[in-house]
């Protein structure tokens, strides 16, 4: 049984190599070796030895030298309690490992490691999770965010139907679970000390609101509402429409939030909803204390008239970056520019520089991202992702404007005439890169041919590029997946951060459902990106791209959530979360 893990690992590993070639099959194989991995005593993990019986662990190499444990970590507890025993262990090498005083077993590690699923957190049904026409069953994915703790052991759940969990990943305990929102539960984050949660609603009240947590992780009636900043009072409230499946993203949001190594918040109000048929929009940018009292709120006391919908800071708090959307009525009094990227100074609030670059005409009329500003974490380089398939890296000069250099992942290209082009999104800054990330081939929004034509696959589609801060691309890569969030452990102090992780799904058209999941990626490694790849983690259903990985590298969530089958009388998939080694 030792031996059959070793096996898995390598056959999980072969499965790597063949994914270019044969992606069906390989998906298939692992899934195949996910579900044998839960089930062997001894395997093989992540920088380390996974063990799933009980008693005391020595290991030795070939030459019978003891092996130390760097570090060990216990999960469950009782007769079901397992361990996972930190070391670098060396690919293809030969260990011996003893279990409980009993017969030394020989094994040999695989050329790689495999997923280790810690476990899985189940969540509410999600068929029809908030408000008449909202969920699974009508092909609403039932959005979520997940973020762990500081001290890598806690992680907090927040759903679409307004429930937020507190889990213990380590024994699996359900420490605080409660209904909060009459909408969602939209952001969550952890003060730097992990005493206090935050929580951010679509809501009508659009609630933001802290959580102090208590001593002791297992007191679970300590969890208390602390104090709360009420965002509708300025970006105006609205009720939930009845009727609309996407109803409760009308609602007004916390929509983004951030935090500093201080404990500053930094927060993104938006509301965009319609009112007699008339669409209208509000958004608002607030820094606010750990103690809940607003240090400064843009542009001003009213709202703006147009869409912000991202932000993001640098590590101190000192720099913010956002892109402002255009308003939705050209009318809409323009304290705020539409089409331009503004850098805020984090501590005033004030516009310290704002670049309003060219729409890309013909095929664009306006500037729009998604989820696609990032600040790296000294603050010296800033990013941005353009839906037209830009990425603009922004080289701030000592008493001059940034310097801004474009990149053309994605742009649009004719194929048979009909331009395509790939979004750049879910733009991310980590250690001294910036990641940036395209989605699938599109035609640009009011082509005379959008409506009557799929598009081709852009060469560009669904590639994740890793951009040096000195502006040269280090390593791309592109497997048979569409690629969403990206998300990277906190390396401590000066380090870089190691581990990288990136939600996945299916290509487009493909003939069934399926390769769901997400990729690691390990940034040690030498090489291109296939080379950084780690493993593959498969779920049966589709996985929220708002995912996370702990600060130390050692712990990934992601959200698995129903889908209707083909026909549309069914669903395959589980509202759960999946926390994987």
């Amino acid at each position: 049984m030792v031996r059959s893990g070793a096996r898995g690992a390598r056959t999980n590993a072969f499965a790597l190599i063949i994914w270019r070639r044969v992606p069906r099959l390989a998906l298939l194989l692992c899934l195949i070796v996910n579900q044998a991995m839960a089930q062997d005593p001894v395997q093989f993990v992540r920088q380390g030895l996974s063990v799933s019986v009980p008693g005391d662990v020595s290991i030795r190499d070939a030459a019978g030298n003891a092996i130390d444990i760097d570090d060990s970590v216990t999960l469950d507890e009782g007769s079901s309690q397992r361990q996972i025993l930190f070391f670098d262990w060396q690919p293809r090498a030969e260990y011996r490992i003893t279990v409980d005083r009993k017969a030394e077993q020989a094994m040999r590690a695989p050329a790689a490691p495999s997923p280790y699923l810690v476990r899985t957190i189940p969540l509410e049904d999600a068929s029809a999770s908030a408000g008449a026409g909202m969920g699974a069953a009508t092909g609403t994915p039932p959005d979520s965010v997940v973020r762990f703790s500081p001290d890598n052991r806690l992680l907090a759940i927040g759903t679409l139907a307004g429930h937020l969990r507190v889990v213990d990943i380590f024994t699996g305990k359900l420490l605080h679970h409660q209904r909060i929102s009459e909408g969602q539960i939209k952001q969550l984050a952890w003060s730097p000390d992990g005493r206090q949660l935050y929580v951010g609603e679509q809501s009508p009240d659009a609630n933001l609101f802290a959580l102090a947590l208590p001593s002791e992780h297992g007191n679970a009636k300590a969890f208390r509402r602390i104090w709360t900043l009420r965002l509708a009072d300025q970006l105006e409230s609205s009720r939930l429409p009845p009727g609309d499946r996407y109803g409760v993203y009308s609602l007004p949001a916390v929509h983004d939030l951030a935090v500093s190594d201080d404990g500053r918040l930094f927060v993104v109000g938006l509301h965009s909803w319609s009112v007699g048929g008339t669409p209208r929009v509000r958004s608002m940018l607030y820094s606010v204390s750990a103690d809940g009292k607003t240090l400064w709120q843009f542009p001003g006391e009213r709202a703006a008239e147009l869409s912000i919908t991202h932000a993001a800071i640098d590590a101190a708090g000192t720099k913010l970056v956002f892109l402002a959307n255009p308003p939705i009525s050209p009318e809409a009094e323009p304290r705020v520019r539409g089409n331009t990227f503004y850098q805020l100074d984090g501590l005033s609030g004030e516009v310290v520089y704002r670049y309003s670059p060219n729409p890309l005409e013909p095929h664009f009329q306006r500037l729009e991202a998604w989820d696609s500003v990032a600040v790296s974490p000294r603050g010296d380089r800033f990013g941005l992702g353009l839906a037209d398939g830009r990425a603009l890296l922004f080289l701030p000069q000592a008493g001059r404007p940034p310097r801004v250099e474009t990149f053309e992942l994605g742009t649009p290209v004719l194929v048979g005439g009909l331009p395509v082009a790939a979004a750049c999104s879910y733009t991310r800054a980590f250690g001294d890169t910036i990641y940036f990330e395209t989605q699938n081939s599109h035609v640009p929004f009011g082509s005379p041919q959008a409506a009557h034509q799929a598009p081709a696959p852009h060469r560009g589609a669904n590639m994740l590029t890793a951009l040096g801060l000195e502006g040269s691309v280090r390593w791309r890569y592109r497997g048979p997946f569409a690629l969403s969030g990206v998300w990277c452990n906190r390396a401590e102090g000066e380090a870089d951060p190691r581990w990288l992780m990136v939600t996945c799904r299916e290509l487009p058209g493909a003939g069934e459902p399926g390769q769901f999941g997400f990729l690691l990626f390990d940034l040690a490694r030498p090489g291109g990106g296939s080379d950084k790849l780690v493993y593959y983690y498969a779920t049966e259903g589709p996985v929220i791209f708002n995912a996370d990985i702990s600060a130390d590298g050692r712990w990934i969530a992601v959200t698995e959530v129903p889908a209707p089958t083909p026909d549309g009388f069914d669903l395959y998939g589980t509202h759960q979360v999946h926390i994987v080694h």
